[in-house]
């Protein structure tokens, strides 16, 4: 009884570091990565793949139409600010325009109040 106790107990304790056991386990850890072997595996792989390079493909399209749209803003933003630039230059030059005339305008009224009154001053005049 004594002798199946000792043995079950080396059963189940941990490896001796120098021991077969131990090598055992290390080769079992280090084995590298198994190619997959599954023909089903194989073609789903490559429907993702193909999947992928669809998606990149359709969302370099939309990057591109982006940017196309972006050009065009950017181009109606520039023909909109030079736009804007003439009308404040058309509005001051109008601007200028009428202070001249209200200028001109106030000195015909004081010409032609000048011409009303001369006469009536002269009358008035011993």
């Amino acid at each position: 009884v004594k002798s199946m106790v000792s043995s079950s107990n080396r059963r189940f304790s941990t490896p001796i570091p120098n021991s077969p056991e131990s090598s055992a386990v290390r080769k079992v850890g280090s084995l590298p990565p198994q190619p997959l072997s599954s023909h089903r595996s194989l073609s789903e792989a490559k429907e993702q793949r193909e999947e992928a390079f669809r998606e990149a493909a359709e969302l370099r399209n939309q990057l591109a139409e982006m940017e196309k749209i972006k050009r065009d803003h950017e181009s109606e933003k520039r023909l909109l600010e030079e736009s804007l630039r003439t009308a404040a230059q058309v509005t001051s030059q109008q601007e200028i325009r009428i202070s001249s005339l209200q200028e001109k305008c106030s000195e015909l009224e004081a010409a032609k109040l000048i011409s009303v009154l001369a006469p009536v001053n002269s009358i008035n005049k011993p």
